[in-house]
C-alpha cells in the first residue's frame, strides 16, 4: 500500500472526508481534528507516536485490531 499514492490520498470536501487506506495515522489525524475541533484530544491517546507516523488506517482496520473495529452486541 505504501507506494500507491491513490490509497494514501485524504480528500475533504463539503458534505465528505475520505481517508485512504494508505494513508497514515498521523495524516488521518490531522484531517479528521481539522474537521472535529473536539475529537483531536482523543485520537492523541491512540497509538505512539512511531505507530502514527508508520501505521495505516487500512492496515489497522485490516489486521483486526480492537481498537479498530466495533463489536455490536
Amino acid at each position: 500500500m505504501g507506494e500507491v499514492s491513490e490509497l494514501q490520498r485524504i480528500t475533504t470536501t463539503d458534505e465528505f472526508l475520505e481517508l485512504g487506506a494508505g494513508a497514515s495515522l498521523t495524516d488521518c489525524y490531522a484531517s479528521l481534528t481539522a474537521e472535529y475541533p473536539d475529537f483531536g484530544a482523543l485520537l492523541q491517546r491512540f497509538a505512539s507516536l512511531q505507530i502514527r507516523n508508520q501505521g495505516t488506517l487500512g492496515g489497522n482496520i485490516g489486521n483486526a485490531s480492537p481498537s479498530g473495529i466495533h463489536h455490536r452486541p
